[in-house]
């Protein structure tokens, strides 16, 4: 089986902070990452658009918005994990809230590109960087 791939927006600062956050947090090296703007987001999701969402693919499956935090939160270790608490809130409300940050999340945290993440961390775990 592929390891899971965290999508996430490449042109998003508090993305590229969010990737470096589960970096440092992840149980083992058991992922893999790609910004939603690269060619491989594009061959993988060619009909469908994913702008303000965090798009987590596992086992054929693939998870949006706080679906994707609740599977995202499998892999990592430590602190974070206590947010699965929050788990039995019904979707469309953590949707709702995960909606109010996306759309403001570049006026509050800026733009950024994800380039500078893959000098302090291994280039093959960004799908969209291999050769």
């Amino acid at each position: 089986m592929d390891k899971p791939i965290l999508f996430f927006d490449g042109d998003c600062a508090l993305c590229n902070r969010s990737v470096l956050f589960i970096l440092k947090h992840e149980r083992t090296a058991s992922m893999n990452f790609a910004s939603l703007q690269s060619n491989f987001a594009l061959r993988r999701f060619p009909d469908v658009d994913f702008p303000d969402s965090l798009v987590f693919a596992e086992a054929d499956q693939v998870f949006v918005k706080s679906k994707a935090v609740f599977k995202l939160l499998k892999h990592l270790k430590g602190w974070p994990t206590l947010f699965k608490v929050f788990s039995f809130l019904p979707t469309a409300f953590l949707d709702s809230i995960y909606d109010f940050v996306a759309r403001h999340r570049k006026n509050i945290f800026g733009h950024s590109t994800y380039c500078g993440l893959t000098s302090t961390v291994n280039r093959d775990r960004f799908a969209d960087l291999k050769p």
